[in-house]
């Protein structure tokens, strides 16, 4: 079956799972205020981390903690793609029941897209070139090899975005010249591009 808010396209296995398994569990009242908080969380806000294990029953020492983990991801994905395809609410609707949520469920749903969806989509549009972006490098040679940490910013981790991520690469140290060499080549397309856009926006 083809959905609207997929772009219609399927709706991802792990993204039935989700529903069936962890969000028709929670009460109607319940789901719209887990989903306000994860469209805070889109915007870039801290999800309340004790709100959050409460309502699936979750206790701090983090028992069941890949429910809520799968929960947030689910859900984040249902709101980020009715903004992104622009579904409307009657058509969200219907699809999120067709998907197994009871009516209280889907129309809960709807109402937190209807109120953040203006902001969210702001917020995706300033984000298009911003996944995954690198803030700063830092080399340290450990032996035979330089290890590089990359301070991210917006590296989605099961879903979710997060502000501060370092992704760290070993690289031997015969390879870095290449590495180099490939890094320079890659700037210089960037740069011949740029200019290219530049002269374009001028005509």
């Amino acid at each position: 079956m083809k959905f609207r808010f997929c772009g219609d396209g399927d709706c991802p296995d792990w993204v039935l799972t989700g529903i069936h398994s962890q969000l028709v569990t929670l009460s109607s009242i319940k789901l719209r205020l887990f989903a306000q908080h994860v469209a805070r969380s889109i915007l870039g806000e801290d999800l309340p981390e004790d709100k959050v294990r409460d309502a699936f029953g979750v206790d701090a020492k983090g028992s069941n903690l890949d429910v809520v983990k799968a929960a947030i991801s689910c859900l984040r994905y249902l709101m980020v793609n009715a903004v992104k395809f622009d579904t409307e609410t009657m058509t969200f609707n219907e699809e999120l029941q067709q998907l197994g949520f009871p009516k209280e469920h889907a129309a809960a749903i709807c109402k937190v897209v209807e109120d953040f969806s203006e902001r969210i989509r702001r917020d995706l549009a300033g984000k298009v070139l911003k996944v995954d972006a690198v803030e700063d490098v830092e080399a340290t040679r450990k032996g035979d090899f330089v290890q590089l940490q990359f301070k991210v910013t917006g590296k989605l981790v099961e879903g979710v975005p997060q502000k501060n991520f370092t992704e760290i690469l070993n690289v031997h140290k015969n390879d870095v010249p290449l590495l180099l060499k490939e890094l320079k080549t890659a700037h210089e397309i960037m740069k011949q591009y740029d200019e290219g856009t530049n002269k374009m926006d001028e005509n």
